[in-house]
């Protein structure tokens, strides 16, 4: 959405997809969007993809919650937690 692309075209209780913009990263973009979500929480979440690699276009698997803090420009979008 901003500069962080946290979008929900699904969540659950638990967790939500993220789909990156063009040269977004699991550690300048996820991690300060979310703190305390860093690659090997990202790693778990999404097996057999390497975080180095994250494709814009391409959906993910994030933690999502009332207890997940977001950081603003970040949104939840849909009917996540807030």
């Amino acid at each position: 959405l901003w500069l962080y692309s946290l979008v929900s075209a699904a969540c659950d209780i638990s967790h939500a997809l993220w789909s990156p913009d063009y040269g977004d990263t699991v550690i300048e973009d996820l991690s300060q969007a979310l703190p305390g979500v860093g690659v090997k929480q990202f790693k778990t979440l999404n097996p057999g993809v390497n975080p180095n690699r994250i494709m814009s276009g391409e959906t993910y698997t994030v933690p999502s919650g009332p207890e997940i803090t977001i950081i603003t420009p970040a949104t939840w979008s849909g009917n996540c937690p807030k």
